[in-house]
């Protein structure tokens, strides 16, 4: 039976409660009212929150065991080809999203991936996880950008070809680090899947 007390009814509880406790009865004033609100970044909100829906969904649904077995394709190209795939699929796409809703849009569906062609999942999900973090090109892509364009003295354009330029630096590091850093730190062994991702499959 699922319990009733969980994060998101917290978070809802305490949202209310700002609505209900006063600071000033004569003018009939709150914590929170809808006026401030209304100005706060729902638009992100719904964007983490859809990511972190469809990952849920994609599991609920048994969709990212689904695509992982659709990979035949993929069977017979080299493990380097994959892992530069991923890097670069994911650091131009967290240009556009978050890094939190990229990783958990695309990390069930990497490691499905990884089980369907008896690959360790670390192989995809670490470098994913690692270009995740480098959005670069456009002020949507992460706070820091976006308070770098606010300040006037760089436009978009110039942006984009400055990351551009650091998400090639990315790719390339992405890369090396999973062979210098995640294949002996994790003992992953390639065309080898272990026990632990055996049992998920």
């Amino acid at each position: 039976e699922a319990s009733l007390v969980t994060d998101a009814a917290i978070a809802m509880t305490g949202a209310i409660v700002l609505f209900l406790i006063p600071i000033n009865m004569k003018r009939n004033e709150f914590v929170m009212n809808w006026h401030w609100a209304s100005k706060m970044p729902w638009g992100v909100l719904i964007l983490f929150g859809g990511g972190l829906a469809m990952a849920s969904g994609f599991k609920a649904t048994k969709l990212a065991n689904w695509i992982g077995s659709q990979v035949g394709l993929l069977e017979n190209a080299p493990i380097l080809v994959l892992v530069i795939a991923v890097a670069v699929l994911i650091i131009f796409l967290t240009e556009l999203t978050s890094n939190t809703a990229t990783s958990a849009m695309v990390m069930p569906i990497l490691s499905a991936v990884a089980v369907g062609l008896g690959q360790n999942p670390l192989l995809l999900i670490v470098p994913a996880a690692v270009a995740a973090s480098c959005a670069f090109m456009l002020p949507v892509a992460t706070p820091p950008n976006a308070i770098v364009f606010g300040s006037g003295y760089v436009t978009i354009p110039q942006m984009c070809k400055s990351g551009f330029g650091l998400n090639i630096i990315g790719i390339v590091l992405t890369v090396v680090v999973t062979y210098i850093l995640v294949i002996p730190t994790f003992d992953v062994v390639i065309n080898e899947l272990p026990h632990w991702a055996q049992m998920v499959k």
